[in-house]
């Protein structure tokens, strides 16, 4: 007898050999596999975040840049220019007519596809903003000599508008 159980012994040794090389069992694939899901999914949502910024951001600085640019082009040609058509006293208005230095007459204002252009002698396609915002805001006031001016831009995700005033001739 004790021959048989020595045997049983022994083949019970070899099957626990067996199964503990056999690798992973089914529960240990599952919750591997639950953690990495989550690490995924946690991911993923950290990237979508990042991204949603970094458009915000790049969208900021495009606005900026459009709205910088036009404001210092119309306040440099309010000063060089002389004004031949400003809005009344106290009133305001959406586009200024002016002379340059050279004679031309020069019309700023929103064109069809919400830009702001420079017309030159009823030839306007100088756009002095991109189609990649959209001009909502063009006003022209005027208080004694005094133009005041009002851009409002805005894109697919900010709006952004700035005032200033310009002394002219």
């Amino acid at each position: 007898m004790s021959k048989v159980t020595t045997a049983n012994a022994g083949q019970e040794s070899q099957k626990l050999k067996v199964n503990s090389r056999s690798g992973f069992s089914l529960i240990e694939i599952v919750l591997y596999s639950i953690i990495l899901g989550m690490v995924i999914m946690l991911f993923s949502g950290i990237m979508t975040s990042i991204a949603k910024i970094s458009a915000r951001q790049n969208s900021l600085v495009e606005i900026n840049y459009q709205l910088n640019f036009a404001h210092q082009t119309i306040q440099r040609l309010i000063k060089d220019g002389q004004p031949i058509s400003i809005p009344a006293s106290g009133g305001f208005a959406n586009q200024l007519s002016f002379q340059d230095q050279n004679g031309n007459n020069l019309v700023i204002r929103i064109n069809e596809t919400n830009q702001i252009v420079l017309c030159t002698n009823n030839d306007c396609n100088r756009p002095l903003t991109s189609s990649t915002v959209t001009v909502n805001t063009l006003n022209f006031t005027n208080n004694n000599k005094i133009i005041k001016i009002n851009i409002g831009i805005n894109d697919k995700l900010l709006n952004k508008s700035i005032e200033s005033v310009v002394l002219s001739n």
